[in-house]
């Protein structure tokens, strides 16, 4: 007589580590490479749509924090190709789903940058609107400015450790005013979220 066989299970594996993150699927870590590339060619449009449609497809899985981020990067890109109004609506996007992932305290942060960059360019009406909406918008989560910049994490540029120059996990540059800061010695990537060691 044969024995019958069952299918081995899976041996129990240990839990990773805190702060660890993922390895991004192959698809997403090419396209990653290909807007880094495109924004250091000045393809500054293609980099946008490559990065907004990262963010759509985060937000679609319910990866808020993921499509946050893309959305954001997706802003900047914008900004850069002149698409002004495709930038602030990428920025909208990318607050909203700051909020909507429980990232509020992050709001404060990525919206003085944003401003700061609108005016920069010499759009003062756009940064305007953009405060006065994210501000209604905090409102209606119950959340007001002021306390979403309590919950945020404050390191002084002094505190900071140095950055490799990209990140180990999508090859992003790694500018100290661009990441998110948890202490003195770690942050997060601002493409893929992945944890950065500083030195």
């Amino acid at each position: 007589m044969f024995r019958r066989r069952f299918p081995r299970r899976p041996l129990l594996r240990r839990p990773p580590p805190p702060g660890a993150h993922p390895p991004l699927p192959p698809r997403v870590r090419r396209a990653l490479a290909d807007a880094h590339q495109a924004m250091a060619d000045g393809q500054h449009g293609r980099a946008a749509d490559i990065f907004g449609r990262l963010a759509d497809e985060a937000r679609a899985r319910g990866a808020f924090d993921a499509a946050s981020r893309m959305a954001l990067q997706a802003a900047r890109a914008s900004l850069a190709a002149s698409q002004v109004e495709a930038a602030v609506q990428r920025g909208k996007q990318a607050l909203r789903l700051l909020v909507r992932g429980g990232r509020g305290g992050r709001v404060p942060i990525v919206l003085n940058r944003m401003v700061a960059a609108l005016r920069e360019r010499g759009h003062e009406a756009e940064a305007e609107t953009l405060q006065l909406e994210v501000e209604q918008a905090l409102e209606q989560a119950g959340l007001s400015l002021k306390e979403a910049q309590t919950q945020s994490v404050a390191v002084g540029a002094g505190q900071r450790g140095d950055l490799p120059a990209k990140c180990s996990s999508c090859a992003g540059p790694l500018l100290p005013d661009e990441v998110e800061w948890h202490d003195p010695r770690t942050a997060s990537c601002p493409y893929c979220g992945a944890t950065v060691k500083a030195t």
